[in-house]
């Protein structure tokens, strides 16, 4: 690869991760806590409260009651597929 090349492949790499920082930051102001703690919750760097995930959901647009709904299928369906 020529390092014209190169650099438009990074070049496309850095407008991708800049985008997602946008979002990030975005998505965390409208859920009224800090970027920093919005992206250690999406690592599952730290534990956080059942409030703040009902804030993230609210910014992203997801009503806390379909949220909830789908994680329990998360939860119950890996439960329901184990075998005993």
């Amino acid at each position: 690869m020529g390092q014209a090349a190169l650099f438009l492949e990074k070049r496309e790499q850095l407008i991708v991760a800049a985008v997602a920082v946008i979002r990030e930051e975005r998505e965390a102001r409208l859920a009224n806590i800090s970027p920093s703690q919005w992206g250690q919750v999406e690592r599952e760097v730290n534990r956080v409260s059942a409030e703040v995930v009902i804030r993230m959901g609210l910014a992203m647009g997801l009503r806390p009651s379909l949220m909830w709904r789908r994680a329990e299928r998360r939860v119950w369906g890996a439960l329901c597929q184990r075998k005993v």
